[in-house]
């Protein structure tokens, strides 16, 4: 009687140990379904998220670029207005304006309003100076530059254009393999003088015209941000 309680014992506890090793199992798989579902939705979430954050524009005259999704793109309207203003404030100072024919391609304002970067894309034609020229300048070339600018705004000033603050030094830098004459400077902000913006103006001669890239932001705490997705519109730019 003893040995068959001994043998009935053995044969229950054995029933136990597979039916916690199989159920083991099925728990070890549904962690293991877990995971991979949760890589996978990381994995799509990265995916959407480089889908998305930019979109490729296509602009006039053969340029391209993109800007972040959320952005606001000014309406034609506009961009009509700020070149009115920018012709209007050039005549108003007597600044001779440097070229016949200018256009403005793109506006673009970051989101949330206040606006804390903004993006501006224009074509004029004819260049007054030339790939060659930029290839060959000098430091004398680029301080020069850099003077006549600085003039230019100070002149403008109090007809309604940036206040400087500051001109940083003249560079030149390449955008989609060509040669650029970049001017620099810290303004005061237009909604609040109390907060700077830095600018960064590419001045892209390409053939008979002149490409006019500006890239500016509000110099915060928030220019973190600002910093590298100006650096990556600037990298997207293609003619």
């Amino acid at each position: 009687m003893k040995q068959i309680l001994v043998i009935m014992a053995f044969f229950l506890n054995l029933c136990r140990v597979f039916y916690f090793y199989s159920r083991g199992l099925v728990i070890m798989s549904n962690i293991k379904k877990y995971l991979c579902f949760c890589v996978l939705l990381v994995v799509a979430s990265t995916v959407l998220a480089k889908e998305t954050a930019f979109r490729h524009l296509e602009l006039s005259g053969g340029i391209s670029l993109d800007v972040p999704t959320h952005w606001h793109i000014l309406s034609l309207q506009t961009k009509k207005n700020i070149v009115a203003a920018s012709e209007a404030i050039l005549s108003n100072s007597g600044i001779k304006e440097k070229t016949d024919n200018h256009q403005k391609l793109l506006a673009v304002n970051a989101t949330p309003s206040p606006t804390g970067a903004m993006i501006s894309v224009a074509i004029s034609s004819p260049s007054d100076f030339s790939q060659a020229d930029l290839i060959n300048s000098t430091e004398s070339d680029l301080k020069s530059f850099e003077l006549n600018s600085l003039n230019e705004f100070k002149a403008s000033e109090s007809f309604g254009g940036p206040t400087i603050i500051k001109m940083l030094p003249a560079r030149i830098d390449i955008v989609n393999k060509r040669h650029a004459l970049v001017l620099s400077y810290i303004r005061k902000g237009v909604n609040n003088p109390e907060i700077p913006w830095k600018v960064e103006l590419y001045k892209i001669p390409d053939s008979t015209r002149l490409i006019d890239i500006s890239l500016s932001y509000r110099l915060s705490s928030d220019s973190v941000a600002w910093k590298p997705i100006l650096e990556r519109v600037k990298r997207s730019v293609r003619f």
